[in-house]
């Protein structure tokens, strides 16, 4: 999604891209035959407005760009749901690796035109970015061998806020009230998410 960041504002996108977790829900419900109850519901609502107080979108949200953020969070969604479907027939490490073999060559392929050899430094930070990257993805799916697709893509709301602190403290950006406010909302409905499965296994 980086080069739709030239064509969008930055909140908009990410408003956009945090529809992720609703599209990955109504996969999993429609496909995986994963239960989607008042408490998920309640979740998805919590998590999103808790976004959009965070990024505060214009009004003027949808247009050619904009729909084409929404296909990516689509994709995202799917990709999300094969993993959760792969997991439990694959071994974490199994599925890392044939993402990395699908994804290498569209990267080359994507790259050869505007390739440029990268400084000792540039390789530093492709190394973190790397490593960081697969260890992301091998807990996304390992977390998927245990729990709900639903219930493991609704905690990424909290990347937002979390994002949000390390430009605080990085990158010198400023502090808002919105952001408690949001991430309280986000924190709440992860809460409600993640605790109302157990009450419903003890009554059982």
């Amino acid at each position: 999604m980086v080069i739709w960041y030239h064509l969008l504002p930055l909140a908009e996108v990410f408003a956009i891209e945090f529809t992720v977790p609703i599209w990955t829900a109504i996969i999993a419900t429609l496909f995986l035959q994963e239960r989607f109850n008042s408490q998920r519901l309640l979740s998805l609502v919590l998590g999103f407005v808790g976004v959009l107080i965070i990024v505060q979108p214009g009004f003027k949200i949808i247009n050619s760009a904009s729909l084409i953020v929404l296909g990516a969070a689509v994709c995202y969604a799917v990709s999300h749901a094969s993993t959760k479907s792969l997991s439990v027939t694959d071994k974490p490490l199994t599925i890392l690796f044939y993402m990395c073999l699908v994804q290498l060559p569209l990267g080359v392929l994507l790259a050869y035109q505007n390739w440029q050899e990268p400084n000792l430094l540039a390789w530093g930070w492709i190394i973190l970015v790397s490593v960081a990257a697969l260890s992301a993805h091998f807990c996304m799916t390992k977390a998927m061998q245990t729990a709900d697709v639903t219930l493991v893509v609704m905690m990424d709301f909290l990347r937002l806020p979390l994002i949000a602190l390390v430009g605080v403290y990085f990158y010198a950006e400023g502090l808002d009230w919105t952001l408690f406010l949001g991430a309280g909302c986000m924190l709440l409905g992860n809460l409600i998410n993640v605790y109302s499965p157990r009450e419903k296994m003890v009554k059982t």
